[in-house]
């Protein structure tokens, strides 16, 4: 596990446990917040929810999850509400920027469905990493 901490920064989490499956070349990552930044100073009610991300491939790893624990903290007196976020995860989403990103780079490069098929993802969604990794890169 040691050598999964000192790869990959995951912004405010730490790693807590990873589990290997070899059979599928798959990595299951499970973070845990190292402190808590989301405070609601009046009345500090806490909801948790659990999700699971895509990431970037790890050496022989193509299917990297991270699992993480999101903690919303609702005021019933202010009516506001605050959510820690993984900072490599835009709100809603199923994958890491970084991911969308490599997958994007890679379908510019290599056939999408051959892409789709080796890192197991629906032919759609490499279009759409496509098209973001584009849009992202259009400026440049």
């Amino acid at each position: 596990m040691e050598d999964i901490k000192s790869l990959v920064d995951y912004g405010g989490y730490i790693v807590r446990e990873v589990q290997r499956h070899e059979a599928t070349k798959q990595l299951d990552i499970y973070l845990e917040m190292q402190t808590s930044t989301v405070k609601c100073t009046e009345c500090k009610k806490e909801v948790k929810y659990d999700r699971s991300v895509r990431d970037l491939p790890i050496g022989e790893y193509i299917i990297v999850r991270l699992h993480y624990t999101v903690k919303i903290f609702e005021c019933s007196n202010c009516k506001s509400r605050h959510t820690e976020r993984l900072s490599l995860v835009s709100s809603g989403q199923f994958a890491t920027e970084r991911f969308k990103l490599y997958i994007g780079k890679l379908a510019t490069m290599i056939a999408p469905s051959q892409l789709a098929e080796e890192f197991s993802l629906d032919d759609n969604t490499v279009y759409r990493y496509e098209n973001y990794f584009l849009k992202k890169n259009s400026h440049k």
